[in-house]
Formats: structure tokens, sequence, C-alpha cells
């Protein structure tokens, strides 16, 4: 059984540069296109307005971002019933 979401925590994660953005750009774009989401949790400010600017939230979407990993597995586990 193939997975139907990926899920990374940005929690420790205060920054990040352009080379950062380009790979997690190839993932979330490789995982799409196997049907397989991507979602971010705790993405602090400096890493979501950069991330912004440098495209990967407009590829990956806002609701695919969540404030904790708590947040988002719950979401998960939710869309699965």
């Amino acid at each position: 059984m193939q997975p139907r979401a990926s899920l990374i925590d940005l929690a420790v994660q205060y920054q990040i540069d352009l080379i950062s953005i380009e790979v997690l750009k190839g993932l979330v774009k490789d995982l799409q296109s196997k049907g397989i989401a991507m979602y971010l949790a705790d993405v602090h400010m400096p890493v979501r307005e950069f991330g912004q600017r440098a495209g990967l939230l407009e590829i990956i979407g806002k609701d695919y971002i969540y404030p904790t990993v708590d947040a988002a597995v719950r979401f998960l586990e939710a869309a699965d019933e």
C-alpha cells in the first residue's frame, strides 16, 4: 500500500536557504506526481516568508501547512475515516 501523505516537521528550522527550498520543491513535485500529498508542520515565520517568496508555498498549498505536527496528524487521521 502506497502512502498518501508525507509530513515534514520544521519546528527546529528557523532559517532556510534557496538550495533547500529547491530540493523541497522537487520533492513535493515528485510526491505529487505519485499521488502523495506533502504537509508541513510548525513552520516558523522566517521560513514561511522565504518559502512564499521562493514559490514553495505555492507548490505545496497553504492548506497543507499546519501549526503543529499534532494538528496535521489529527487532520490526516480524520481524513482517513
